[in-house]
């Protein structure tokens, strides 16, 4: 393979960025990630078996698949971290995958005509690399370089991807992943600003008499069900909502609805 469509090069730029981010998040260390077209011979079909195959489907006007692999090796060294328990480290690794999909859609929704999908992953193999454009990921965790995985995307992403992206002039340039705010002085200086963020688990209303009551012991009951989203707030305002996750022991939120604009509105004049 000669050349590379820079939609491609694209979405690999992407997938980088979020698996690394998405690594910090569930293991609380940095990795270093780079990424190379995958060798002659790479994959061997033999080998296949030997690696824990993930497909991601993207939907983008069209759909196009990418399958990413990792051997034993790589994929309990990502996933140790919550637990030893093989199952638990199988999830966890592919929650770090849904997790950088998800941005991956994100970041391509900013800068297409039409929102980019994603849905749920499968344990479906390539059935031939004819059509596909593989690279090997080397990932480096706490000075310990894993055993490389392997991204395949379908060749027919770049013509996907090309029809999706804005063009000349539109709001960002599609060989350039860095969001738009970052190119203001001023944008970049208001992303350096804090802001308390609360998390809801539910709520309650009671009586004083029944607050006065309370002891160590007493159980509460909310205005929700285990399997409800919490949620976010800022200053007093639900923005998104999500689920609670574990992350290396301590309590996380999974994004998993962005409350937009209007439904903020309505979500305070309601208070």
């Amino acid at each position: 393979m000669n050349t590379i469509d820079q939609e491609i090069e694209l979405f690999v730029q992407l997938w980088k960025t979020e698996f690394s981010r998405s690594v910090e998040m569930f293991t609380g260390e940095e990795a270093k990630i780079s990424c190379q077209p995958a060798g002659p011979g790479i994959p061997d079909p033999d080998d296949l078996p030997q690696y824990l195959w993930s497909k991601q489907v993207f939907e983008a006007g069209a759909g196009f698949a990418a399958w990413t692999g990792a051997r034993k090796g790589t994929w309990t060294a990502l996933g140790k971290n919550v637990g030893t328990d093989r199952g638990q480290s199988t999830q966890t690794y592919l929650n770090i995958l849904h997790l950088t999909s998800e941005g991956i859609s994100k970041a391509l929704t900013a800068r297409a005509h039409w929102p980019v999908r994603c849905g749920a992953a499968t344990d479906e193999v390539f059935s031939t690399i004819d059509s596909l454009v593989i690279f090997e990921v080397n990932v480096e965790l706490q000075d310990e370089s894993l055993p490389p995985l392997l991204l395949a995307v379908e060749d027919d992403a770049a013509s996907i991807l090309r029809s999706a992206l804005e063009t000349e002039g539109s709001r960002a340039d599609a060989s350039d992943p860095t969001p738009v705010a970052a190119s203001s002085p001023m944008l970049a200086r208001l992303m350096e600003i804090e802001f308390p963020l609360a998390v809801a688990l539910g709520r309650a209303v009671l009586p004083i008499r029944d607050i006065l009551k309370l002891t160590t012991g007493s159980l509460i009951e909310l205005d929700r069900t285990v399997n409800d989203y919490v949620d976010l707030i800022v200053h007093g305002t639900v923005v998104a909502r999500g689920e609670i996750v574990s992350v290396k022991g301590n309590y996380g939120v999974r994004v998993k609805e962005i409350i937009s604009r209007q439904d903020r509105m309505a979500l305070r004049s309601n208070s």
